[in-house]
């Protein structure tokens, strides 16, 4: 897992020099910031005059160090003082810090602090690309990989393209399927949806049990409406945003309505007819597809999916 690495790397660099480490929106006032500097380097916090103490203590003969501060932008005070003063302390004579900050805005020194570069203090800006799909697929299967399959992987794929379009924001998708997990075992309260994998040492016990629910694209999306609203599923512009193999089962369940006359569509008659649209256009698809496709399509209010009165455990479609 990630905080492993990072606390494996925290701890190797930790032996090369001083290193502290400050989340800026724990921070009551952003004066604050100079108390947690000096208790997490070691110095006594002690005195009136917190800044002076860190300039005399950075200055001093000794081992280098790292400050780091997360969220930067929370640091905002009457003329950003506060600001000005942390990225001049790596320009100090004889000055044994380098300082790193974090934001989420990719303008904040030029907007914020104009004045940077005629203070000779401009930092060097390494901008942060948001995670493409493949990325966030890749990072989901990883978190994944020590417990049985607990999302689709059409699933997965689903979130990441939709995160990846929207913010690409990985601790998104990383919430999104976490929520969705927490609803499918809401709903089947006897199971646990993240077991662990009987060759990294668990014993999961010889009793046969009802196979366990896996996270679908009908959970996903539902979860992603809740977050992101309906507008950004997609909703205003379908055309555009919908994947090829819902559009042909669409168009399938049109077919059979419009021409065919029809109020209500057996689902194995629509199964029928969207495979040979898929063949014909070579679109690769099998059982599994065509449920999860029509259970997502019902989530996003196209297609409705009902049983039959008149009809036993047939399960009927109809235009949403």
């Amino acid at each position: 897992p990630a905080c492993h690495k990072i606390y494996f790397y925290l701890r190797r660099i930790s032996l090369l020099f001083k290193f502290v480490f400050v989340n800026c929106m724990t921070l009551q006032t952003s004066s604050a910031i100079y108390e947690k500097i000096l208790t997490g380097l070691g110095f006594s916090a002690r005195g009136s005059n917190l800044l002076d103490t860190i300039r005399a203590k950075l200055t001093m003969k000794g081992q280098p160090m790292v400050i780091v501060m997360d969220e930067i932008d929370q640091l905002d005070s009457k003329n950003q003082t506060v600001l000005y003063s942390l990225f001049e302390l790596p320009q100090l004579k004889n000055s044994r810090v380098i300082l790193f900050g974090i934001a989420n805005a990719l303008d904040l020194t030029d907007r914020v602090l104009p004045h940077l570069q005629a203070y000779g203090c401009q930092p060097t800006l390494l901008h942060f690309a948001p995670y493409s799909r493949d990325e966030i697929v890749s990072i989901l299967t990883d978190r994944l990989s020590e417990c049985h399959a607990v999302i689709h992987p059409q699933a997965i794929q689903f979130c990441a393209r939709k995160i990846a379009a929207c913010t690409g924001d990985v601790r998104k998708a990383l919430d999104i399927c976490r929520r969705a997990v927490e609803v499918v075992e809401s709903s089947t309260k006897t199971q646990q949806v993240l077991v662990p994998r009987p060759e990294h040492g668990y014993n999961l016990g010889s009793p046969k049990k009802a196979p366990l629910k896996v996270v679908n694209m009908a959970h996903i999306s539902s979860v992603l409406a809740d977050v992101f609203g309906s507008s950004a599923m997609g909703s205003k512009d379908l055309n555009a945003t919908l994947p090829l193999q819902q559009k042909l089962l669409l168009c399938a369940l049109v077919v059979l309505l419009k021409v065919r006359k029809l109020r209500d569509v057996p689902l194995g008659k629509l199964q029928e007819v969207y495979m040979r649209i898929c063949q014909k256009h070579q679109c690769s698809t099998d059982q599994s597809d065509f449920q999860s496709l029509s259970t997502l399509l019902e989530s996003r209010g196209l297609i409705a999916v009902k049983k039959h009165k008149n009809s036993g455990c047939a399960r009927f479609a109809s235009g949403g």
